[in-house]
C-alpha cells in the first residue's frame, strides 16, 4: 500500500482542530508519522490569526481521488465551508491537502515532489529524513514546534511515528 503524505493547517481554534484532523487521520489509518507542527502567519489570506500547520505520512489502500474525497469530508465534517468561492482566501477550520504519494518500497523522493511553501517544505523534509528517506534537496531548519497533546502524548516538537493501539481510547 502507498504511503501519502498530507499537510494540515488551521487557524481558527487551531490546537483543537489539528488535534481533530489528526484523529480523522488516524481512523483512515492508524500508523501516523506526524512532523513537528509549527505556528505560522497566514500566506495569501488577509487575517490575524495564526496558523499551526504540520505533515502527516498515511498509509492507504485508497486511490489518490478516494483519498482527497475523505479529506475534504473530514474538512465539511470539521466546519470547512468549500462552497463559499472566497474560501481560499478565508480563515480555515481545517485544511488537509495531499502532498503526494509514494509506492511502499520507495526509498527516494525526488525534488519535484517537494512544494515550496516556507510553512509545509522545512516539515516535510525533517520528516522525510526522520522516516529515512533520500531526499533530493537541501535540508531547511524548521522552525522551533508547538506542542498538541494527541493520544495521550505531546507532539509537535519533533517528528514522530505514531502507532495506534486498537484497545486505547482516543
Amino acid at each position: 500500500m502507498p504511503y501519502c503524505f498530507i499537510s494540515l493547517g488551521s487557524n481558527i481554534a487551531p490546537e483543537e482542530n489539528c488535534q481533530l484532523m489528526l484523529l480523522a487521520l488516524r481512523s483512515l489509518s492508524p500508523n501516523l508519522a506526524i512532523s513537528r507542527i509549527i505556528r505560522t502567519e497566514p500566506v495569501g489570506i488577509a487575517s490575524s490569526n495564526h496558523f499551526l500547520n504540520g505533515v502527516v505520512r498515511l498509509q492507504t489502500g485508497q486511490r489518490p481521488a478516494e483519498l482527497k474525497k475523505a479529506l475534504i469530508a473530514i474538512e465539511l465534517r470539521l466546519g470547512r465551508d468549500r462552497d463559499d468561492p472566497h474560501s481560499k482566501v478565508k480563515d480555515r477550520v481545517a485544511d488537509l491537502d495531499i502532498l503526494f504519494c509514494l509506492p511502499e518500497d520507495a526509498s527516494t523522493v525526488p525534488a519535484a515532489l517537494l512544494p515550496h511553501e516556507s510553512y509545509v517544505r522545512p516539515l516535510l523534509l525533517e520528516l522525510l529524513d526522520a522516516l529515512g528517506y533520500q531526499v533530493e534537496a537541501a535540508q531547511q531548519e524548521p522552525p522551533a514546534g508547538h506542542p498538541l497533546q494527541f493520544g495521550g502524548q505531546t507532539i509537535g516538537l519533533a517528528p514522530l511515528n505514531f502507532r495506534h493501539n486498537e484497545s486505547e481510547q482516543p
